[in-house]
């Protein structure tokens, strides 16, 4: 066989490299990051529409998208300690294999039951992936540069929310939802390529093992006789720093109602006998607010000072939640969606930049993990609690439940806004 023939495997990675010189550490690893989410929100969009379409339940529903959470509620801060002290090499290369195995599951499932293991071990693998992105993006550039870093990162999460629904839900209305899954394959395995030809930079870990440091702290205090233990590291440790845990509150708040409109909107649509293309295009512009409001960002940020943001996006997620609940037809919901895609916006890159500055440097991948944890042990509860309440009630009074705890906090808040202003 000819050297350099596409057909030679020895030569894909001189065949990669000529395509990836080019890029700066951080645009390669935000195209591995979004590579692998649209494989993730494809599947997040498919699979409850798939559901439905095999005559499952909203509650039958709600369980197979809380499965998405539960990985990452039971498993995001081990995993962040092995990052912490391993790497990321190993579990981004599995957790991006399970993910392109989970496209295939979906393609061979035949039951509401199938999907259940789908969303477990979609969920599982993705919020390996988020995690590590989120440190890897951390570790590109200076620090001056981390803010406006997440904000890019943001803005290609932002525009591939935007076209894998629109996307997915065309290939379902046209070729149907096997073949659907079958195209999301490609991009985790373009992911794993990525991994396997070493094209991702930092993936060592940052500092050393703290079993590392006391073995050095103890042969350095050895003469003297007063070697030091170890520090107690426990996830309490982190809960109990105040900026951390005000930061675990507000991603509660904001993540919740993400991933609520991302699994009711389908449920809503499909009741209203909306078309699968139909109901892509408003999750679509959902997902376009918040690229057009991130392409605004720095003047944005210039003018408002974080808790007046924190405020607007509160305030604009309530009160699209209220209003979704009354519109019956594709234009209104996509106006609606509009609106709580431009309260998310900037919520996100502001939090994630946050977490990174305010975690301990040993300790970043953790924080991140408890951070995903929290959050997703709410996301387990509310998809199954939604979908039973909407099987009484309608889709509509979840819609209003969220909008009231949004708006409540706003204004519970809403001191802040005024006295955070004097001191900007």
């Amino acid at each position: 066989m000819l050297s350099g023939w596409p057909g030679d495997f020895n030569s894909l990675p001189f065949i990669l490299d000529a395509y990836t010189c080019p890029l700066k550490p951080l645009h390669v690893t935000i195209l591995f990051v979004v590579l692998n989410y649209i494989a993730f929100a494809g599947l997040r969009f498919s699979v409850s529409l798939y559901a439905i379409h095999m005559h499952a339940s909203p509650t039958v529903v709600g369980a197979i998208v809380a499965l998405i959470s539960f990985m990452p509620m039971a498993g995001s801060v081990a995993m962040g300690k092995l990052i912490d002290r391993k790497g990321m090499r190993a579990p981004l290369l599995v957790a991006t294999m399970v993910l392109a195995s989970c496209t295939v599951l979906a393609f061979l499932s035949e039951s509401p039951a199938a999907l259940l293991l789908v969303s477990l071990l979609t969920g599982g693998a993705y919020f390996t992936i988020l995690n590590s992105s989120e440190q890897l993006v951390g570790r590109c550039g200076s620090t001056a540069e981390r803010a406006g870093n997440y904000v890019t990162l943001s803005l290609c999460f932002g525009l591939a929310n935007a076209l894998s629904p629109v996307a997915a839900g065309l290939l379902i209305d046209h070729v149907g939802f096997p073949f659907n899954f079958a195209a999301m394959t490609v991009f985790p395995l373009l992911g794993t390529a990525l991994i396997l030809f070493n094209k991702l930079p930092n993936l060592a870990p940052l500092h050393k093992p703290a079993s590392a440091r006391v073995a050095e702290t103890s042969a350095s205090t050895s003469a003297s006789g007063a070697a030091a233990g170890p520090a107690p590291r426990s996830v309490f440790d982190l809960i109990r720093n105040g900026n951390l845990r005000h930061l675990y509150t507000f991603a509660i708040l904001f993540t919740v109602s993400w991933d609520l409109f991302m699994f009711m909107m389908p449920v809503y649509g499909a009741q209203l006998h909306i078309p699968a293309s139909q109901i892509g295009v408003i999750v679509g512009s959902f997902a376009m607010a918040t690229f057009a409001v991130r392409l605004l960002s720095r003047l944005v940020t210039q003018r408002v000072t974080a808790w007046q943001l924190l405020l607007l996006s509160l305030a604009g997620v309530g009160a699209g939640c209220l209003i979704i609940g009354f519109a019956k037809a594709t234009v209104p919901l996509i106006l609606c969606a509009f609106l709580l895609g431009c309260g998310h916006a900037l919520v996100n890159p502001m939090l994630s930049t946050l977490l990174y500055e305010v975690s301990p440097p040993d300790r970043v991948a953790e924080a991140m993990g408890l951070r995903m944890s929290i959050a997703k042990a709410c996301q387990i509860v509310l998809p199954v609690a939604a979908g039973a309440i909407s099987s009484l009630y309608g889709v509509a009074p979840v819609f209003w439940l969220v909008a009231m705890i949004q708006l409540s906090a706003a204004f519970a808040a809403r001191g802040q806004w005024h006295e955070k202003s004097k001191s900007a």
